[in-house]
């Protein structure tokens, strides 16, 4: 059986290197100080346990160490196996870090040398004591000042002084820098304003001035809302009615959480400890903000007039579809299976194979939302959806709609005298014509822009993802509310 060496790091063993030799431990029994001593110098860590297959390589021991080899008297010739001297103990670790490296004693040198060497050591001590004068100062009295050059020492002593004043001031800064970047600061627009690269992260607004223009537009309604408290409280209830007690939080910090919340889809319990607050507290600032903007955003203008839609026209509708008055398509959000199986079957979609909840979203041809339905089940046709969007009722006599062509509502629009724009479907077999397919192409090209607005609404993450039943009450007002602050981002077509 080979043997392998027990001091950390070392790799030797007796199969890889057969001419080294491979010590036993003394028996912490019959030799128990020089055992103590071997186990202190290889340094390994407790439990340490030794057995008869213990062993200490060669390469760890000095030639000193050995006893001198003896001869077998038969071959004549020097023993292999070397012993070890009865005070031996292993020294060399060349694996060792160097702080665990047993040093070599100094040699101490000769009294002559030592004589001859005395007077240079007492002529440097001197002259690094002129150089710079060792400073004695007594708490209890003032520093002496000598008869020759007592004015200089005086000096130094000033010097000194002045220098440990700069150095406790910057101890006393370092210890305040020290205890800011340990304390916990809550999330606050104070802390995030100077920043536009992270208010976009955070909000969607490109900068702070025009998350700060929004603010100011719901500001003066805010400082008067009544904070949601369950489904007793509605929103006609604000107006006309004593605001209920004020949160310790600022507006604004409550404009941000709700932002950071739509636009991340953080946890109620994760900004509960972002904002130092209770998941109470959050749950209730967030229902509460999002039905003042939900109604502060539907009092503006958001349906423009067919002079300004034609005003903002952008080339490339001008030129082949300038009676465009909207463009339209369906989108579905998802959300948590109903606990109902009524409600399960109506919201089940086949398209997305999830339950869903849909609206129709329609922008104008410079890409700013001008419409947003209701959310209706996921079962609903586009068709059904159209009619029941209350859209129609917007529409103008010679107006022009652009839909995807799954959109067959061309009867429904000419009735109130507006054209239908969608790519042409092919007849059986039959493929398109070359006239019908650069109609597909130009079609597409600027339909595009309606699925660009929709996924900037999506790119509010509380949406992306499965809502959850706990905001069934306010689904559809999130879908506005987000689809409305789309709009303060630049123009998708320019």
């Amino acid at each position: 059986m080979p043997h392998h060496c027990c001091v950390p790091l070392c790799q030797n063993n007796s199969k890889r290197q057969p001419n080294l030799a491979f010590h036993k431990l003394p028996s912490p029994e019959t030799k128990r100080e020089q055992y103590e001593q071997w186990e202190k110098a290889i340094h390994r860590d407790p439990p340490f346990t030794v057995n008869k297959f213990t062993r200490v390589c060669g390469e760890h021991f000095t030639a000193d160490d050995y006893k001198k080899p003896g001869r077998n008297r038969k071959t004549k010739t020097e023993q292999k196996n070397p012993k070890l001297k009865d005070d031996a103990v292993p020294s060399i670790f060349k694996t060792f870090p160097s702080h665990l490296q047993k040093k070599p004693a100094k040699k101490r040198k000769d009294p002559d040398s030592r004589r001859h060497d005395a007077p240079l050591a007492k002529r440097k001590r001197r002259s690094r004591s002129a150089s710079s004068p060792a400073l004695h100062v007594d708490d209890a009295s003032e520093p002496q000042v000598s008869d020759d050059g007592g004015s200089s020492h005086l000096d130094g002593v000033h010097e000194h002084c002045s220098c440990v004043a700069d150095l406790l001031e910057q101890v006393a800064s370092l210890q305040e820098v020290i205890k800011l970047s340990t304390t916990h600061i809550p999330f606050s627009m104070d802390r995030f304003k100077e920043d536009d690269q992270r208010i976009r992260y955070l909000t969607g607004f490109l900068t702070f001035g025009l998350l700060e223009d929004c603010y100011l537009l719901l500001e003066p309604n805010a400082r008067e809302m009544r904070y949601w408290r369950g489904e007793e409280t509605t929103v006609g209830e604000r107006h006309g009615a004593k605001p209920g007690p004020k949160q310790k939080m600022p507006l604004i910090d409550q404009f941000l959480l709700v932002l950071i919340r739509l636009r991340l889809g953080l946890d109620i319990e994760f900004l509960a400890i972002c904002f130092q607050s209770s998941a109470t507290t959050v749950s209730r600032i967030f229902t509460t903000w999002i039905n003042l903007m939900y109604v502060q955003f539907r009092e503006l203008p958001m349906w423009p007039s067919r002079r300004k839609v034609n005003k903002y026209m952008p080339p490339c509708f001008k030129r082949w579809y300038p009676a465009t008055r909207v463009i339209v398509d369906g989108t579905e959000f998802f959300i948590e299976t109903p606990s109902s199986f009524e409600r399960q079957s109506a919201n089940w979609s086949s398209y997305k194979h999830h339950s869903t909840h849909k609206s129709l979203i329609g922008i104008s041809p410079d890409g700013n939302v001008t419409f947003v339905s209701d959310l209706f089940e996921g079962a609903i046709s586009d068709n059904a959806l159209t009619e029941a969007s209350g859209i129609l009722t917007l529409l103008e006599a010679g107006d022009s709609v652009m839909a995807d062509k799954r959109f067959e509502i061309k009867d429904m629009l000419a009735s109130i005298g507006v054209r239908l724009n969608i790519p042409p479907k092919r007849q059986g077999d039959r493929q398109l014509t070359p006239e019908q397919v650069v109609t597909t192409k130009n079609i597409a090209a600027v339909r595009i822009h309606v699925e660009r607005a929709i996924r900037r609404i999506k790119l509010f993450r509380l949406l992306a993802g499965a809502i959850p039943n706990s905001l069934a009450g306010i689904v559809d007002k999130l879908v506005f509310v987000a689809a409305a602050l789309s709009n303060f981002q630049p123009s998708l077509v320019s």
